[in-house]
């Protein structure tokens, strides 16, 4: 998959964000209620994701830009450029978070042989050898190349 469409293939997250925004009356929530709702369902839509693939240079800032409108304007307007961020709010960092959760499950594959994913990935990429010698120019899958 070329880089072009690998960074369209996630489009469908920045459209369960916008879709969850047009869906809630925000603009009537106080900024604590804005705040619960990013932290308990905006911050948790692409974690399944992120566990599995490293986002996109590209896709993260779009996803945090429409965190950020929805914070401060309690709705998602594409003509706002609003760039002010939220220091000290507890919001996680979704750059990070993803790096963390490729880095729990590369952890994983290492600590857990006997696990699904840890055997497949194996059998696929490194069957004679170890995770650490495997080869670095094989056609790889999304998590593969993420880890």
């Amino acid at each position: 998959i070329s880089n072009a469409n690998r960074g369209s293939s996630y489009d469908f997250l920045i459209d369960k964000f916008k879709s969850k925004l047009s869906s809630l009356r925000a603009n009537k929530l106080s900024h604590a209620g804005r705040l619960a709702l990013i932290k308990s369902v905006f911050s948790s839509i692409p974690v399944y994701y992120m566990s599995h693939i490293l986002l996109s240079k590209n896709l993260i800032p779009k996803l945090t830009s429409i965190i950020r409108k929805f914070w401060w304007k309690g709705a998602l307007n594409d003509t706002d450029k609003t760039g002010i961020c939220f220091p000290g709010l507890g919001i996680r960092d979704l750059q990070m978070v993803n790096k963390s959760l490729i880095i729990q499950t590369t952890w994983r594959i290492l600590t857990n042989p006997d696990d699904l994913l840890s055997q497949v990935l194996k059998g696929k990429y490194f069957p004679h050898t170890s995770f650490w010698k495997s080869p670095v120019h094989i056609p790889k899958s999304h998590t593969w190349s993420s880890i």
